[in-house]
């Protein structure tokens, strides 16, 4: 849904749905490749374009995964341009199915966000 102000250069101002999907590599027992490939319809513009990320992790101790990503998205738009950025994070298991994990973001192209940074506590079902 159009939830940023396309006056303030903040987002289209249209509503929007995206489909995707994502694959996931694993190397050995503590190291993944993965992988995700979709597509963004605008509904008023009828603009679309590809959304796309790819990235690697690894354990560097029993508890702590480091990780860098690479996204990219394709404009849907005639007020927007395609972004990329880059992001790299760090999660720690703080119990058998719960991660603590932070991250950081750094667009690598004129309209990316500058900058970006966060918390995510993150649960896991198997």
């Amino acid at each position: 849904l159009a939830t940023a102000d396309a006056e303030r250069g903040l987002g289209t101002g249209e509503s929007a749905v995206a489909l995707g999907g994502g694959l996931r590599q694993s190397i050995g027992a503590r190291a993944a490749l993965f992988g995700s490939l979709g597509y963004e319809q605008a509904f008023e513009s009828g603009g679309g374009g590809v959304i796309a990320g790819v990235g690697a992790e690894t354990y560097v101790s029993e508890r702590v995964l480091a990780g860098a990503t690479i996204d990219f998205s394709q404009t849907t738009s005639e007020l927007r341009r395609d972004s990329t950025q880059a992001g790299a994070y760090v999660g720690f298991d703080v119990g058998s199915s719960t991660r603590l994990l932070a991250y950081g973001s750094a667009g690598l192209s004129e309209t990316s966000p500058d900058v970006g940074a966060g918390l995510r506590l993150v649960f896991a079902t198997e």
